[in-house]
């Protein structure tokens, strides 16, 4: 259509006024090109396809003349791109003039073969014919071995749906689809267009239906009985492989082959369905048939389905005086319309059949049976005084399982806590009592909690009757109640449980008794008492908030009660327990640190005996030489023998999430150290999953959050105030803004590097070779495989060279503007920390800082000497710039010299990076230090970064009081 080029000049007019002169050049360049093409156009309205050289696929551009409207599907943040620029550019030269844009073809050859499909794919561009046997992504990229000229090259663009079929081909072209590769093919073959059916391109042009060829059935019969006929699917001409066929609209897919088979060989065929039978038929055979096959019924009147109905036990019982026979029965509907007799259904209402629920009526069955050891069917008779019992027992079955039963008339019960304060520790009794009538009746509060948890608000008294449960009161208070039960060995409460006890005998108006009241305070988070002491033998200032932290630690060591020290990184935590320590004590900690922790103890607190367990000719010396000994958690898991000998008065686990898998062995030799007072120091308690906290609490206080599963399945979604309740006594966290705010500042930045067009380019590549994969592992629940399947994408951000079989020597434009920034800094007078997850791009950093003339120092893995390594770089003359692995560098160092730290490579892990960021902020750092996270543009860095917002969310909210969590669509988001 002619278009009114006076209305485009108006709107390219516009567009110049908008773009920058950089945007405006660059669409020029695509214009002349020959990059751009019309897909349809209007006087108004054009809609055409941009294809950079740099890109496997193209960019789509939308223009509207009359509304002055541009849109691009690309990324770009500026308001106007260089591809809407090519495409005003196009529209606003005359259509007479414009230069018809001439592109390569795409065409598919498919044929059968040794029972499956064979397919080639040839590109045509004027004369030119070239079959692939590579991938397209190598044609985009000018190296296919096949040949074409370089404007068959330049003229070739793929579809998605081609590089999909790329993928799936793989570098194998010559292999037979067979299976579920061909329903793959023939899905993406059906989004092609037209195909070419036969060995070469003078076969038969023929189209692949996108929608399966289902077989027919046909339902006959009546309320009693009803027979299906299956048969073949209508409008086949030829089978050509296992589940495709040709018919006359061209080749297709077999659908329910299950009820088929791949070559039809299962049909026709009649199956029939009566009495009993007509559930099956009704809640699986009918439903699947609608969902594979092109369904006729000509029954008439088939029984309805009712699916409101549960299973539910019927009793008949009948005797009177001191006599009683009892027999349940399995039943649907209320009057019964069905009944179960030894897993076989019995129809008693011929209109209507039940959808049965199997585990329910399983449940009931067990619960009958271990209840009131009985059986559906059987009648079992009583007399005397378990005749009576009896009653009372069914009746309360009943209101357990059957919620429509009628509630009889009960006793309403208050909860009863009482404590006695014993030089042992005190004696603790928990039960429910009320009024029936003049009498006072008692229950048990596991029998209250119990029938709390099962969901009636009756439980039956041990002398007959009812009792009516308190179902606000325990709403709030009965998990209290159940941590309570779950801690008790007789009327002896475990240490960990007595804060709980101490808020709710206040809750519940009584006095605290004595030997509770400190616990009160911890429960409600108060700040510690003054009369709390500390030894007099620390040789050291501590700060306020470290005062406060260590007498907390006292306050817990003196109650028994395990504590997670949590506080950030660089406040302390190792001079805080140092002042809390008594008797004999067990300090595990990571090699790293070993070395550290006898400094520190010789220089805070000199009186108590430190020695190291380490070395080849190590011994465990006795207790009557040394207070304290210092191991590591390599020798814990190898010596667990010999550490378990002892029964330590505390037990110390430094950087403890070192056991935040608790099926590890560290995590299990841990749990098996005997300690009377256990303690965990660690600035991140949480990184990744709940299960982490628990591992940890389950050392300091085994048994405090029950069950790691259901631990994980109550708090892991959603809101988790019960929780921060539940470990306030035993958890003190203090962020460095908080308690140190003379610390000097800590500033985050993120720089924004642009790739060059060689690394963009492959970037792309590698992107649309791995989003099917990565969609995949998702789909299937992978999530880790998917986060690996990720790590090629992320290493071309640093440097191609970290890609298997490219070498590359040239500074990556990462590396360019890390020594840019690294020269800077070094001729100012500071010194900055370097950090990667990969030794390997370290290995690339080092040549480029060399001829920067930059003096550098690295510790990672393989260092043997850290402690020299860091005195060097901390020394006044020490070099401007150390080089460090996360892993090896992030826990157990101090290098306060430096005032500039580089996150080359972001992650979602943010717990990892504050570690790192950390060894430069904390306490004897005295200029502010600058955090830079470098991020590649336009690529999965940038999605990274948001993903670890979140993170860093879930891990706070989980020790705050919220909690937040990370879903499939996180994964997706970072292809975007």
């Amino acid at each position: 259509m002619e278009t009114d080029v006076g209305d485009w000049n108006t709107l390219k007019q516009r567009m110049f006024a908008t773009a920058g002169s950089k945007i405006w050049s660059q669409g020029v360049q695509l214009h002349r090109d020959e990059r751009v093409r019309v897909r349809s156009a209007s006087a108004t309205d054009a809609e055409l396809e941009v294809n950079p050289p740099a890109r496997p696929t193209t960019y789509a551009v939308s223009l509207n003349c009359q509304d002055d409207e541009w849109d691009c599907d690309c990324s770009s943040r500026e308001r106007l791109c260089a591809h809407a620029v090519a495409g005003i550019l196009l529209m606003s030269t005359p259509e007479a003039e414009r230069q018809p844009t001439a592109h390569a073809e795409l065409r598919y050859v498919l044929w059968a073969e040794r029972g499956g499909l064979r397919l080639t794919r040839h590109v045509i561009f004027g004369n030119e014919r070239v079959e692939l046997r590579h991938q397209l992504l190598s044609i985009v990229a000018g190296k296919q071995a096949t040949g074409g000229s370089p404007e068959l090259r330049r003229r070739f663009t793929p579809r998605p749906v081609d590089l999909a079929i790329d993928t799936l081909i793989g570098t194998r072209p010559e292999l037979v689809f067979a299976g579920d590769r061909i329903k793959h093919l023939l899905t993406l073959l059906a989004d092609v267009g037209q195909i070419i059916w036969g060995t070469t391109l003078d076969g038969t042009p023929m189209n692949v239906l996108s929608e399966e060829l289902l077989p027919r059935a046909l339902v006959v019969g009546d309320k009693k009985q009803v027979s299906v006929t299956i048969s073949a699917p209508d409008g086949i001409l030829e089978l050509v492989a296992d589940g495709v066929a040709r018919t006359a609209g061209g080749l297709a897919r077999l659908g329910g082959t299950e009820l088929t088979g791949p070559r039809l060989e299962h049909v026709p065929v009649t199956l029939r369905y009566s009495g009993p039978q007509l559930e099956t038929f009704l809640k699986q055979t009918l439903p699947e048939l609608r969902r594979h096959t092109v369904l006729e019924q000509r029954a008439q009147a088939l029984p309805s389905m009712r699916t409101d109905l549960e299973p539910r036990v019927d009793f008949a019982m009948s005797g009177d005086g001191g006599r009683l026979q009892v027999m349940p029965l399995l039943v649907y509907g209320q009057p019964a319309i069905a009944r179960i007799d030894l897993d076989r259904l019995t129809l008693l209402g011929a209109a209507e059949v039940p959808a049965r629920n199997q585990a329910k009526e399983r449940a009931l069955l067990y619960a009958l049976r271990d209840e009131l050891n009985l059986a559906p069917g059987r009648t079992v008779e009583y007399s005397g005084s378990e005749a009576f019992s009896m009653r009372a027992k069914v009746a309360a079955w009943i209101v357990r399982h059957d919620p429509t039963a009628d509630a009889m008339r009960a006793a309403a019960l208050e909860p009863v806590v009482e404590h006695i304060s014993t030089p042992q520790g005190g004696s603790t009794r928990l039960r429910f009592a009320g009024r029936l009538g003049t009498t006072r009746v008692e229950v048990d509060a596991r029998d209250v909690l119990a029938a709390w948890r099962a969901g009636t608000n009756m439980v039956a008294l041990p002398d007959g009757g009812w009792g009516r449960l308190p179902a606000q009161w325990l709403a709030k208070y009965g998990d209290d109640i159940a941590t309570l039960i779950a801690s008790m060995r007789g009327e002896t409460l475990a240490p960990h449980a007595r804060p709980t006890l101490a808020r709710l005998l206040a809750d519940l108006g009584h006095t605290v008794p004595p030997d509770l009241s400190r616990l009160h305070a911890l429960a409600n988070g108060d700040a510690m008492a003054d009369d709390v002491t500390l030894p007099t033998d620390i040789l050291a200032t501590l700060r306020p908030y470290q005062v406060t932290g260590a007498k907390w630690l006292v306050t817990c060591r003196d109650h028994q009660l395990g504590a997670i020290l949590a506080d950030d990184m660089g406040l302390g935590k190792t001079l805080q327990v140092i002042a809390a320590l008594h008797g004999r004590s067990l300090v595990v900690c990571p090699t790293s640190v070993a070395t550290a922790w006898m400094q520190e103890l010789a220089k805070f607190r000199p009186s108590l005996r430190a020695a190291l367990y380490h070395g080849a000719s190590r011994t465990l010396p006795e207790a009557k030489d040394i207070d304290v000994v210092i191991t590591t958690y390599a020798l814990l898991r190898n010596d667990l023998e010999v550490l378990t000998d002892t029964t330590w008065d505390c037990v110390i686990l430094d950087e403890s999430q070192a056991i935040k898998n608790p099926d590890s062995q560290t995590a299990r030799a841990a749990y098996a150290l005997p300690g009377t007072w256990r303690v965990a120091l660690s600035g991140t308690p949480i990184e990744n999953r709940i299960d982490e906290l628990w591992s940890q609490f389950h050392f300091t206080n085994p048994g405090l959050l029950g069950d790691r599963k259901e631990f994980v399945q109550g708090y892991d979604r959603g809101p988790s105030e019960k929780l921060h309740a539940r470990l306030r006594p035993f958890l003190l966290r203090r962020k460095k803004i908080e308690v140190a705010p003379d610390l000097p500042p800590r500033t985050e930045t993120t720089i924004t590097i642009a790739l060059n067009n060689e690394e963009q380019t492959l970037y792309n590549h590698v992107l649309a070779a791995t989003q099917a994969e990565i969609t995949a592992l998702v789909g299937k629940g992978n999530m880790l495989g998917a986060l690996e399947a990720l790590l090629r994408l992320r290493q071309v951000c640093n440097h191609p060279a970290l890609l298997p079989g490219i070498t590359d020597p040239k500074p990556s434009s990462k590396v360019e503007y890390l020594v840019d920034a690294l020269s800077a800094a070094a001729a100012s007078g500071h010194k900055a920390l370097v950090f990667s997850q990969w030794t390997s791009f370290l290995d690339l950093i080092e040549p480029a800082l060399k001829v920067a003339g930059l003096g550098f120092l690295r510790l990672d893995g393989s260092t043997t000497n850290r402690g020299d390594v860091v005195a060097k770089f901390q020394a006044d003359e020490g070099p401007p710039v150390m080089l460090l692995s996360l892993k090896a560098g992030g826990t157990g160092l101090t290098l306060t010299a430096a005032d500039h730290v580089f996150i080359c490579d972001p992650w979602w892990n943010p717990a990892v990076e504050d570690q790192a960021a950390d060894r430069a902020h904390r306490i004897g750092q005295d200029k502010p230090v600058n955090i830079y996270r470098l991020v590649a543009q336009n690529t999965v860095e940038e999605r990274v970064l948001a993903l670890a917002a979140q993170k860093r969310l879930l891990a706070e909210s989980l020790l705050a009081g919220t909690n937040v969590g990370i879903t499939k669509a996180d994964i997706l988001a970072l292809l975007r």
